[in-house]
Protein backbone atom coordinates (compact mmCIF):
# COMPACT_ATOMS: atom_id res chain seq x y z
CA UNK A 1 0.00 0.00 0.00
CA UNK A 2 1.24 3.65 -1.26
CA UNK A 3 0.11 5.09 1.81
CA UNK A 4 0.53 5.14 5.42
CA UNK A 5 -2.19 6.06 8.16
CA UNK A 6 -1.65 5.14 11.56
CA UNK A 7 -5.38 3.63 12.02
CA UNK A 8 -5.09 1.44 9.40
CA UNK A 9 -4.28 -2.03 9.16
CA UNK A 10 -3.88 -4.41 5.49
CA UNK A 11 -2.78 -7.81 5.91
CA UNK A 12 -0.77 -9.11 3.82
CA UNK A 13 -3.45 -11.43 1.68
CA UNK A 14 -5.77 -8.89 1.08
CA UNK A 15 -2.14 -6.58 -0.03
CA UNK A 16 -1.54 -9.95 -2.72
CA UNK A 17 -4.59 -9.87 -3.59
CA UNK A 18 -5.74 -6.05 -4.15
CA UNK A 19 -2.28 -6.51 -6.47
CA UNK A 20 -3.24 -9.65 -8.43
CA UNK A 21 -6.76 -8.39 -9.44
CA UNK A 22 -5.67 -4.95 -10.55
CA UNK A 23 -6.95 -3.51 -7.10
CA UNK A 24 -4.20 -1.26 -5.44
CA UNK A 25 -5.04 1.93 -6.56
CA UNK A 26 -8.74 1.31 -4.85
CA UNK A 27 -7.43 -0.56 -1.88
CA UNK A 28 -5.47 3.20 -1.51
CA UNK A 29 -8.65 5.52 -2.33
CA UNK A 30 -11.01 2.82 0.21
CA UNK A 31 -8.35 3.23 2.37
CA UNK A 32 -7.95 6.80 2.54
CA UNK A 33 -11.85 8.25 2.54
CA UNK A 34 -12.06 5.17 5.84
CA UNK A 35 -9.41 7.00 7.50
CA UNK A 36 -10.85 10.25 7.21
CA UNK A 37 -14.58 8.69 8.20
CA UNK A 38 -13.03 6.94 11.00
CA UNK A 39 -9.94 9.16 12.14
CA UNK A 40 -10.13 7.79 15.58
CA UNK A 41 -11.12 3.83 15.09
CA UNK A 42 -8.66 1.28 14.32
CA UNK A 43 -9.40 -0.67 10.64
CA UNK A 44 -8.09 -3.50 9.84
CA UNK A 45 -8.50 -4.90 6.14
CA UNK A 46 -9.07 -8.11 5.07
CA UNK A 47 -9.31 -10.88 2.61
CA UNK A 48 -13.07 -12.61 3.42
CA UNK A 49 -13.26 -15.96 0.84
CA UNK A 50 -16.35 -17.29 0.52
CA UNK A 51 -15.79 -21.58 1.48
CA UNK A 52 -18.30 -22.53 -0.75
CA UNK A 53 -16.99 -20.88 -3.96
CA UNK A 54 -12.87 -19.60 -3.53
CA UNK A 55 -13.45 -17.22 -6.48
CA UNK A 56 -15.60 -15.22 -5.10
CA UNK A 57 -13.11 -12.70 -2.75
CA UNK A 58 -13.72 -9.44 -1.19
CA UNK A 59 -11.63 -6.84 1.07
CA UNK A 60 -13.87 -6.38 4.38
CA UNK A 61 -12.71 -3.52 6.55
CA UNK A 62 -13.57 -4.62 9.85
CA UNK A 63 -14.26 -1.45 12.55
CA UNK A 64 -14.85 -2.07 16.08
CA UNK A 65 -18.25 -0.16 17.10
CA UNK A 66 -18.38 -1.21 20.78
CA UNK A 67 -20.32 0.92 22.55
CA UNK A 68 -22.08 2.33 19.59
CA UNK A 69 -25.69 2.58 19.62
CA UNK A 70 -27.46 0.88 16.44
CA UNK A 71 -28.58 3.93 14.90
CA UNK A 72 -24.50 5.09 15.03
CA UNK A 73 -23.69 2.57 13.42
CA UNK A 74 -26.37 2.74 11.03
CA UNK A 75 -25.44 6.23 10.22
CA UNK A 76 -21.44 5.10 9.86
CA UNK A 77 -21.92 1.93 7.44
CA UNK A 78 -24.42 3.89 4.90
CA UNK A 79 -22.11 7.20 5.32
CA UNK A 80 -18.95 4.69 4.18
CA UNK A 81 -21.30 3.05 1.67
CA UNK A 82 -22.17 6.85 0.11
CA UNK A 83 -18.46 7.41 -0.11
CA UNK A 84 -17.68 4.46 -1.39
CA UNK A 85 -19.93 5.04 -4.22
CA UNK A 86 -19.23 8.50 -4.90
CA UNK A 87 -15.61 7.40 -5.04
CA UNK A 88 -13.89 7.88 -8.57
CA UNK A 89 -13.94 3.83 -8.50
CA UNK A 90 -15.94 1.94 -10.86
CA UNK A 91 -18.60 0.22 -10.58
CA UNK A 92 -17.01 -3.64 -10.43
CA UNK A 93 -13.71 -2.22 -8.62
CA UNK A 94 -16.46 -1.09 -5.67
CA UNK A 95 -17.77 -4.48 -5.78
CA UNK A 96 -14.74 -6.03 -3.99
CA UNK A 97 -14.82 -3.89 -1.01
CA UNK A 98 -16.97 -3.58 1.94
CA UNK A 99 -17.19 -2.94 5.67
CA UNK A 100 -18.24 -5.15 8.90
CA UNK A 101 -19.06 -3.29 12.19
CA UNK A 102 -17.91 -5.23 14.81
CA UNK A 103 -18.32 -5.58 18.93
CA UNK A 104 -15.85 -7.08 21.35
CA UNK A 105 -17.45 -9.04 23.85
Amino acid sequence: MSLALDNILVDEEALDFADEAGLKVALDEVARFSSAAFPTMPLHFVLDIDPENSRDRQITVYMDATGWSSQQMLAAHNAWFQQLAASALGPLQRSFFRLHLTESA
